[in-house]
């Protein structure tokens, strides 16, 4: 599992992909071109036979709070 997560890992960075790891937050956030975002349970890189959550939110103000929600 660990090996698919680097594998992953470095394809978002060679397309650069800006992954930030933030210590101490358990929830998943993913911001797309500060437009879109997805924010949840949902291990993004791992899923596997797991009951998770992830929602899809599409606004440019609500991701840009999220992006000042978590200082990044």
């Amino acid at each position: 599992m660990r090996d698919e997560l680097y594998k992953a890992l470095s394809l978002l960075l060679s397309i650069k992909v800006q992954v930030i790891f933030i210590k101490g937050l358990h929830r998943k956030v993913s911001v797309i071109d500060r437009e879109i975002f997805y924010e949840g349970s949902l291990n993004i890189l791992s899923q596997n036979n797991s009951i998770e959550m992830m929602r899809k939110i599409k606004s440019t103000s609500m991701s840009w709070s999220m992006i000042h929600g978590l200082n990044i």
